[in-house]
């Protein structure tokens, strides 16, 4: 992994007064969207941006978006991590999101799709001053369909993604089980998270996340 922060321990009394400060420290709706790769986020967050006005910001977008920029060094040095499965530093993910959040500051609400990915990212997040999460969506999704679900996306793709092969994909798979437990729990504790099953259609899984966001139904653990 890229990742190269030290431990944090998210029961410690710095992070938990973090997490908790976003009960009131936002009046805008801010969620996250979490699920592994071929999880449909991208599907979900497009939902929810038409219906809750939110500015979408998918870190993998924004990083893509960096790689095409082809006068940027910096896109450059991001393309040989994505390529070879790695994660990109969290300090490059949260200097590209902190630009764009500026940008749409007058936005209804702010949506994350992907982001933070671990407890440290979590952390690190509040800590420069981007806005509180007060929802966190977790598309649940067995290993086995999302494998398929990625296969069959890079077989359509007219435009195949270089992290799209059998050994990437396995990769970022085991670095999305490696991180995602103690992150779920971490919102799960601060009473943030919401579990969908992500292998309905697509139309139930939107119906399920706009009725949590909208306060009529509750998938909290």
């Amino acid at each position: 992994s890229a990742l190269a922060q030290a431990p944090v321990d998210f029961t410690s009394s710095s992070a938990v007064s973090m997490a908790m400060a976003s009960e009131t420290s936002s009046e805008r709706m801010v969620v996250v969207v979490l699920g592994g790769p071929g999880s449909g986020k991208g599907t979900s967050c497009s939902l929810i941006q038409e219906c809750f006005g939110c500015a979408h910001f998918s870190t993998g977008e924004l990083i893509r978006a960096e790689i095409e920029d082809a006068s940027s060094g910096f896109g450059r040095s991001i393309q040989e991590l994505v390529a070879s499965g790695r994660l990109v530093e969290t300090k490059t993910v949260l200097k590209l999101l902190k630009n764009a959040v500026h940008r749409a500051k007058r936005s209804a609400g702010v949506l994350l799709d992907g982001f933070p990915r671990t407890v440290d990212q979590a952390v690190l997040y509040e800590k420069e001053g981007l806005p509180l999460p007060t929802h966190v969506i977790y598309l649940d999704v067995p290993r086995k369909v999302l494998r398929e679900r990625i296969l069959s996306r890079g077989a359509k793709s007219v435009k195949r993604r270089s992290d799209d092969n059998p050994e990437a994909i396995e990769k970022r798979l085991n670095d999305f089980e490696q991180q995602n437990q103690k992150l779920l729990e971490f919102y799960k504790a601060h009473g943030k998270l919401h579990v969908v099953d992500g292998t309905m259609p697509p139309a139930a899984v939107g119906e399920r996340v706009k009725a949590i966001l909208s306060g009529r139904a509750s998938s909290k653990l």
